[in-house]
């Protein structure tokens, strides 16, 4: 099933949270995202979605609500990226897409350093992070990222004749669709239950007088 797939299925299904529509996305689209993101089976790989909240100090901070890697982890072990650290957290601080085609190239500086692990080196070395804009850029409701050990995978144009970054501004696109979605649904089931409370207090007052 495609990405367009999962999205009609949220519009039949009014019980879904924005957090449980992204884990729809990847659920239904993980297979065809490595390929059209031209992955290999050998390749190391991470697909994830990000939504931004609040710390305890009220600075905006993304934390993973639905991934697809090839070295799984439980998704509450997942780092949180502050929002300006790392590629997801500086795509969120500027409100576009970063792409980084090699992490351990000359002059990226100590941006995408922090939160290191010890295997980071060798299992991300080209990102791309995409904001999920809903109505304002400047405070989008997420990130999408991919990642690949594979250097120079991810670029500004193409690698191996594949527009590699194109599936997770896509992605993007699709989670910020799906999010808009249940939001809306949410709101017509508010106004409703509004509604029939309106109707059952209008109904009581005609009877008591």
């Amino acid at each position: 099933m495609s990405m367009r797939g999962a999205v009609e299925r949220i519009v039949d299904n009014i019980s879904v949270d924005e957090i449980k529509a992204c884990e729809l996305l990847l659920e239904v689209s993980d297979r065809s995202l490595a390929i059209s993101l031209g992955l290999s089976i050998a390749d190391h790989y991470t697909i994830c979605i990000y939504i931004s909240e609040k710390d305890s100090d009220g600075r905006d901070v993304l934390r993973c609500v639905a991934h697809r890697r090839t070295v799984d982890c439980p998704i509450e072990e997942a780092r949180k990226w502050p929002s300006g650290v790392g590629v997801a957290g500086a795509a969120l601080a500027r409100g576009v897409e970063v792409v980084v085609p090699d992490l351990t190239a000359q002059g990226i500086g100590t941006l995408y350093s922090h939160l290191q692990k010890p295997a980071d080196g060798e299992r991300y070395r080209s990102i791309v992070a995409v904001p999920i804009i809903l109505d304002d850029p400047r405070a989008p409701w997420g990130v999408a990222v991919g990642t690949s050990d594979v250097p120079g995978h991810f670029s500004v144009g193409d690698w191996a004749g594949l527009q590699t970054a194109e599936p997770i501004r896509a992605l993007a696109g699709m989670a910020a669709l799906a999010v808009k979605i249940v939001r809306s649904q949410a709101t017509d089931k508010a106004n409703t239950a509004s509604v029939g409370v309106d109707t059952t207090l209008e109904a009581a007052t005609s009877r008591a007088s």
